[in-house]
């Protein structure tokens, strides 16, 4: 084999790696769509650790549901300047699910969702999202 050929054989494989890469990164992402399942009026309940989030214990989704919804890649994640509140990370459960939100100066800017069966069995997780949502839209019904 000539070293054209490998140089060209390598730059294939590496092509078909990539397009792999993404549109496999397409299709995990995909699984987020769940959060449809849910509404605005579904439950939910935190850890005690919420309240120092300013996150109540119990409540609903909310208007947080309608902004979760619009989610993108996390490629496409976007910081708020100038926001002001907490840091951190929060893990509710809604109905079979566990939604995580991970937020930055109150705004909530990453999710995953956390899948279980009716038996409470892990099903599966998804990837992270990109979202731009207001901690204090949970409860906020409209």
């Amino acid at each position: 084999m000539k070293k054209g050929d490998k140089v060209f054989y390598t730059f294939l494989v590496i092509i078909v790696l990539v397009n792999f890469y993404i549109f496999r990164g397409k299709w995990n992402d995909d699984r987020f769509s769940q959060i449809e399942s849910l509404s605005a009026n579904s439950n939910y309940s935190a850890p005690p650790y919420a309240e120092k989030y300013g996150v109540a214990l119990h409540g609903k989704l909310g208007a947080m549901y309608d902004c979760l919804t619009k989610y993108r890649l996390t490629s496409i994640k976007r910081y708020t300047k100038g926001k002001v509140g907490p840091s951190g990370g929060i893990d509710i459960k809604v109905d079979e699910y566990e939604l995580y939100l991970g937020f930055n100066d109150g705004e909530v800017v990453t999710s995953t969702l956390k899948k279980y069966n009716h038996r409470g069995e892990f099903e599966y997780v998804t990837r992270s999202v990109a979202v731009n949502c207001d901690i204090d839209l949970l409860n906020k019904l409209e």
